[in-house]
């Protein structure tokens, strides 16, 4: 059974994106966890580690809980 189709038995309409969340997600986990760039990529499929890179959110995480940490 598919993704798609386990969700569309689940009334979820968001199949897409979904996919590209979790794929972002385990992706920044795997290299938060230190796993190789290099190794990240080649389990994500990636021919270019620049697009496994893409995908990478850790940045992300350090900017908002700056931006939480600041009260006005």
């Amino acid at each position: 059974m598919s993704l798609a189709s386990s969700c569309g038995n689940a009334s979820l309409d968001a199949v897409p994106s979904f996919a590209h969340s979790f794929r972002v997600i385990t992706i920044t986990d795997l290299l938060e966890q230190g796993l190789a760039l290099e190794d990240v990529q080649r389990l994500a499929g990636h021919a270019d580690p620049r697009t496994t890179r893409l995908y990478d959110r850790r940045a992300r995480k350090v900017t908002r809980n700056i931006v939480e940490r600041i009260s006005i």
